[in-house]
């Protein structure tokens, strides 16, 4: 009886550890520009006009006028897609470059509706 309730708590604790504690210390923001090296623990936005969150942020791998691979994510491009630097709010594709941080706005379908450049790959 008592290894069964020591080995149901373990199980409930290491469940614990992996669910729960994570989404509990960190935004998503936050969780996933850590691993592009930019926190947003303010909660405000990096540069005016920019959205305090994204759907999807971390460094490009590859880009093109028709896709763009950021982190593991290839993601469709469209004629209507939004391409934004701090000082440029309609800058173009040729402003983003392989190794740049960048954050995505997804609308439907997971189309992409706008990128922002975070970091230039230096």
């Amino acid at each position: 009886m008592f290894k069964h309730t020591r080995m149901l708590s373990v199980i409930f604790l290491t469940c614990f550890t992996m669910i729960l504690i994570p989404s509990w210390h960190c935004s998503p923001a936050y969780c996933a520009g850590n691993d592009a090296g930019i926190s947003f623990m303010d909660e405000k936005p990096l540069y005016p006009g920019y959205p305090v969150m994204f759907d999807i942020l971390g460094k490009i791998y590859r880009v093109s006028e028709s896709e763009i691979v950021i982190n593991d994510t290839l993601l469709k491009l469209t004629r209507t897609t939004l391409f934004v630097t701090p000082y440029t709010k309609n800058a173009g594709i040729s402003r983003f470059q392989k190794g740049d941080i960048a954050g995505i706005k997804l609308g439907k379908n997971r189309q992409v509706i706008s990128i922002w450049l975070i970091k230039k790959h230096t």
